[in-house]
């Protein structure tokens, strides 16, 4: 592969290939082939594989691959780094009330208010459903985060006009700072998801930063679904009928 220069100017990606012509010609074929379309449909295809097409945003493998970099990057510097894991309160009322064509414009509708209040300062992705994340690398303190939280909270939670019907929203969101949290990108959406239930349990619409408190919750959390997920599986549940029965009439 080669770049030639057009006579404006402009690189074009090309592809070369030669064939000697018979010994006395003294000459040889050369093939050039504009391989601008085939970069071009690459370019669109890497592009595809790491954005969130309703979005615009980093979908989940995007957003693994820009954090884990983003981590090294600045491991060594003076800077605090967080994560922010976001999950919308209200949407499944939204959009099984609605419809999916709804959701789909309430999470359009989130992505912006994303890009437009962190966009400059973290690295955003859509992780499926109505899940959000929010990598911070450059935070002059770890508290900072929340002061972001707290922007998102005003700005997502208020009411927005869909189809000309007032949606109300809102947002759960758990903060993980590194390296105290995790020491890698999984570490740290794990420790941030185990904040953003710790604040959907503590009544929805606020934000929560990560401590080992939440720590041993989310463990017992887990175990008790495994349990009940095992107990389903090996038929351990027996049904019982236990009638309650007012003395006064015998109903």
């Amino acid at each position: 592969d080669a770049q030639l220069r057009t006579l404006d100017g402009e690189l074009v990606p090309v592809a070369l290939s030669c064939a000697p012509l018979p010994a006395d010609q003294q000459a040889m074929v050369v093939t050039v082939l504009d391989m601008s379309v085939v970069r071009n449909l690459h370019q669109q295809l890497e592009y595809q594989a790491v954005t969130d097409p309703l979005t615009g945003l980093l979908n989940r493998r995007g957003f693994y691959q820009a954090a884990e970099g983003a981590l090294l990057r600045n491991e060594r510097s003076d800077k605090a780094q967080a994560l922010m894991y976001m999950d919308l309160d209200g949407f499944k009322r939204i959009n099984d009330s609605l419809g999916h064509d709804t959701g789909d414009r309430v999470l359009r509708w989130v992505g912006e208010q994303l890009k437009d209040c962190l966009g400059s300062q973290a690295l955003l992705a859509r992780m499926g459903g109505d899940e959000f994340t929010a990598l911070f690398d450059s935070l002059p303190y770890p508290e900072q985060a929340g002061r972001y939280a707290e922007q998102l909270l005003e700005r997502i939670s208020i009411s927005h006009q869909i189809e000309g019907l007032d949606v109300c929203l809102g947002v759960s969101i758990g903060i993980a700072t590194y390296p105290d949290c995790g020491a890698n990108v999984e570490g740290l959406l794990r420790a941030a998801d185990a904040a953003m239930y710790a604040a959907k349990q503590a009544g929805r619409q606020q934000y929560r930063f990560y401590d080992q408190e939440l720590n041993g919750r989310a463990r017992s959390r887990l175990m008790l679904e495994d349990g009940v997920r095992t107990a389903i599986e090996q038929q351990d549940f027996t049904l019982v009928y236990q009638p309650q029965v007012s003395f006064i009439d015998g109903r």
